[in-house]
């Protein structure tokens, strides 16, 4: 990032506090947020303290996003496992089925051979 956009991604990230627009902000733009607040050579305690909490409300604002990702991802999966599930245990009962008429066949069989 060179001295240009990391001055203008500063100012956004200003602009994105002051108007609470940083929490409806993209994933690139909280990455790019986090590379102005990470290259910054602060010497004031009270400025650097402002960017640290800055870093961490964007890293909390993508881990929520993030979770709701894998949340969603995992009930996804959970309906589809059930799916897979339910027609596995149609094959099963198929199969004991099918074996018990073949056991039912192979005794008839036997018995009425004599």
């Amino acid at each position: 990032m060179d001295e240009i956009e990391h001055i203008k991604a500063h100012d956004d990230l200003n602009r994105g506090f002051d108007s609470g627009s940083v929490f409806t902000a993209s994933t690139e733009e909280h990455e790019r947020y986090l590379r102005a607040l990470g290259s910054l050579n602060i010497k004031s305690d009270e400025v650097r303290s402002k960017g640290i909490i800055r870093a961490l409300v964007i890293n909390h604002l993508q881990m929520s996003r993030t979770i709701g990702d894998l949340r969603t991802t995992m009930e996804q999966l959970n309906r589809e496992n059930g799916v897979v599930a339910k027609r596995v245990l149609i094959l099963t009962w198929m199969c004991a089925i099918f074996g018990a008429v073949q056991a039912f066949g192979v005794l008839w069989a036997i018995f009425h051979s004599r």
